[in-house]
């Protein structure tokens, strides 16, 4: 007759691969899609940040380069005018 062995070992268990989890830009936590404990997978939703600053952001770098572009627009008109009346100036002296 075998008797069946039990075995009750001491210590503590450790998991093969732990990764932190961290956003990538400082903001404001919203909503987070996971589980501590649970398992994620590649382009799964980790985390939601509060978007209105990066939005205010945004929409100040888009009035910026309409701002630029404008003035590019009107460097381009100037300098137009200026070559035509150089070259006026050039034809009238001839």
């Amino acid at each position: 007759m075998v008797l069946p062995e039990e075995v009750s070992p001491n210590g503590t268990t450790t998991a093969l691969s732990k990764v932190s989890i961290r956003a990538r830009v400082r903001g404001v936590l919203k909503e987070q899609h996971f589980q501590e404990v649970g398992d994620v997978t590649a382009s799964q939703l980790l985390f939601v940040i509060e978007e209105d600053p990066f939005q205010a952001e945004l929409d100040k770098a888009k009035a910026q380069h309409a701002i630029t572009e404008a003035a590019l627009e009107q460097a381009k008109l100037s300098k137009t005018r200026e070559v035509a009346t150089a070259q006026l100036a050039f034809d009238t002296a001839q």
